[in-house]
């Protein structure tokens, strides 16, 4: 786990590379406390920071083969490296005993193709010099991040973007971004909320020599399921490949826990990990509110998985000083506004952790790829209602409507929500269904100033949004769904896992989301995924054996809750100051909406922590507006 960053000069003396890359380098220290390395040769240089976590004492980067014509800086696991060298890489001499090494002689065997054998989260430069060819990667799920930015003299990347601002890449607002974050609290594409610098999507990788730059997908989900799978295979399935994930991400030569909420997720991670440990019990982590109680402390539960699984866990109690003091720091080292204000006890859980780990594991991937949402279960359910009343036929594999209405009366709390996008979603496709649910601004008029609406005019956000489901292949609406999600809303979940952890330079893996495991799960009928309706049925039927009973039945889960609705004095107090001194506030809204939004009768929701990120981004990055 470290920080990587370079730049590849098209022409050779344009500016001075290595000084350029130290200075990017140097600004993620934190990523990489324990080690730093530089390479530079004619027009490419190269930075690393370093977090060791195996092969301490030979794992220095950027490393090279043999001869030296190739030279990689890395960011990352991969947790197959054993398996790798022994298969494929006998012939090759080893310098070190570390996972670095495997992608060079990989590459050196299997060029580009190298990517199809990694098992892991990553995000590495590999300089071919007798090619003259950079080839920068990112991984499946997009858990290592990877921005980069080009013109015509230079291609400039980093694990960070605040590293490239350090080049001299000048900080200028994308527009259509700033509306794409207040609609949806992530973004879609490859761009950023700085214009001309984007992330390097998961799943792609880039090529780059003196005639160019050239973009790749390497991997993507397969959405076709397969009608012969079984419950049974299923759950046999899922058991051995989780429990094989868990094994290699056990890899470890510093000490390593696990992140424990109340939920199942987490759970499962934590439980596979504690069996399978062998040199003492397995240190478990999670925070609450305490003084707020209710879905707030969700500790009692954290403690019962804790007690059956036999780990040391640690708890910490959070409260409103703790929320506000962060959000400044946070933003920060998230480079962008993020989707949730779940980031702030992940935050601090992260550092509680760091005090006493270097690696933790986490639970990120199950909702989307299982199906774990309860907006998952309403666009279904509306899918095959509309169907039926129209006399669509279905999909062979799908559920039948009459096992979603059994499920339907435990989901309370969403009754409303289900009549209001019945009567107005009746006879939409999926997308138009899907852009109905999402909490996002719906009607810009009165809330965007009118300058800033006029240049964001040819934004469409819903247009973007079919793109991703487009893409999406078979014919399970389910997947369609899933896909979406795996594609846009985890990859700004697993920004918010990252950019929290490595602030405290704690490495965050994520064993559920395994390339086996997910092409896997994408197989399963909906039929067998969400038998009953129930939310990640196959899954908990997979795994419950493992958790307390209690755990694996909850039915109030909720994610990471935090009170803010309940500090509705604190909130207003922080959100006038921030409206008043933020020189961007006008830029975006309109000055009436600012004046009349705080006041008593302000309620916490989606759109609230939305500008109070966006306005706190602004604050910190002052980038240009023309």
């Amino acid at each position: 786990m470290c920080a990587i960053c370079g730049i590849y000069n098209f022409e050779k003396e344009n500016f001075v590379v290595g000084e350029t890359v130290v200075r990017m380098r140097d600004v993620m220290a934190y990523r990489g406390p324990d080690d730093s390395g530089l390479y530079v040769k004619d027009n490419v240089g190269l930075g690393h920071r370093r977090l060791s976590i195996i092969d301490l004492k030979t794992g220095h980067q950027p490393m090279f083969n043999e001869d030296s014509s190739i030279v990689i800086v890395f960011n990352g696991e991969i947790y197959n490296y054993i398996e790798l060298r022994q298969k494929y890489l006998k012939n090759h001499n080893f310098k070190t005993q570390s996972d670095t090494e495997v992608i060079i002689h990989l590459y050196e065997e299997f060029g580009i193709d190298c990517l199809k054998f990694l098992n892991g989260m990553f995000a590495f430069a590999l300089y071919d010099s007798k090619k003259e060819k950079l080839f920068v990667a990112r991984d499946h799920f997009g858990i290592k991040p990877l921005y980069y930015f080009r013109d015509s003299k230079s291609i400039i990347f980093a694990s960070e973007i605040k590293a490239i601002l350090k080049a001299g890449v000048r900080p200028v607002v994308d527009e259509n971004m700033v509306m794409e974050y207040l609609t949806f609290q992530y973004y879609i594409g490859e761009e950023t909320l700085f214009k001309g610098i984007y992330r390097l999507e998961p799943g792609y990788y880039i090529e780059i020599n003196k005639k160019g730059f050239k973009k790749c997908c390497y991997w993507d989900i397969n959405c076709k399921e397969d009608i012969n799978l079984t419950e049974d295979m299923c759950i046999e399935e899922i058991q051995n490949l989780l429990t094989d994930s868990v094994r290699l991400q056990l890899r470890s030569d510093v000490p390593l826990g696990s992140h424990l909420s109340g939920g199942i997720d987490t759970g499962i991670v934590a439980a596979l990990a504690s069996k399978q440990k062998l040199d003492g019990k397995l240190k478990t982590f999670t925070a609450f509110f305490g003084k707020e109680g209710g879905i707030y402390n969700d500790s009692s539960y954290a403690e019962k998985t804790a007690k059956h699984i036999n780990s040391e866990i640690y708890k910490l109690d959070l409260n409103e000083n703790d929320f506000f003091d962060s959000l400044e720091t946070i933003f920060y080292h998230l480079d962008e506004p993020c989707a949730g204000e779940g980031v702030v006890p992940q935050y601090y859980v992260s550092k509680m952790a760091s005090e006493n780990v270097k690696v933790v594991l986490g639970g990120q991937g199950a909702d989307e790829m299982f199906g774990g949402y309860t907006r998952h279960f309403i666009l279904y359910f509306l899918h095959l209602l509309d169907g039926a009343i129209s006399g669509r036929k279905n999909n062979p594999d799908d559920l039948e409507l009459a096992e979603l209405l059994v499920e339907l009366p435990q989901l309370q709390n969403y009754q409303k929500l289900f009549g209001s996008a019945f009567k107005s979603t009746m006879g939409m496709d999926l997308s138009d269904k899907y852009f109905f649910l999402i909490d996002r601004l719906k009607n810009p008029e009165g809330i965007i100033n009118g300058q800033f609406a006029k240049k964001t005019e040819s934004y469409n956000a819903k247009s973007r949004m079919e793109k991703v489901l487009e893409r999406s292949s078979g014919k399970s609406v389910l997947n369609k769904i899933l896909y979406y999600e795996m594609k846009v809303w985890l990859t700004a979940l697993l920004n918010i896992e990252d950019k929290t952890s490595m602030k405290w330079s704690l490495e965050s893996r994520v064993p559920i989301l395994d390339s086996r495991l997910c092409e896997f799960a994408f197989k399963i009928p909906a039929k067998v995924k969400l038998k009953n309706g129930r939310l990640k049925y196959i899954l908990k039927k997979s795994m419950g054996h493992i958790l307390d009973p209690e755990i694996c039945q909850r039915r109030d889960k909720i994610g990471f809750p935090v009170p803010i609705f309940m500090w509705k004095e604190r909130l207003n107090e922080y959100l006038k100051h921030l409206i008043n001194t933020c020189e961007y506030s006008e830029y975006v809204f309109d000055r009436e909406f600012l004046k009349n939004f705080s006041g008593e009768a302000l309620e916490f929701d989606r759109f609230t922590w939305g500008l109070i990120s966006i306005l706190n981004w602004f604050e910190i990055f002052k980038p240009s507006t023309n």
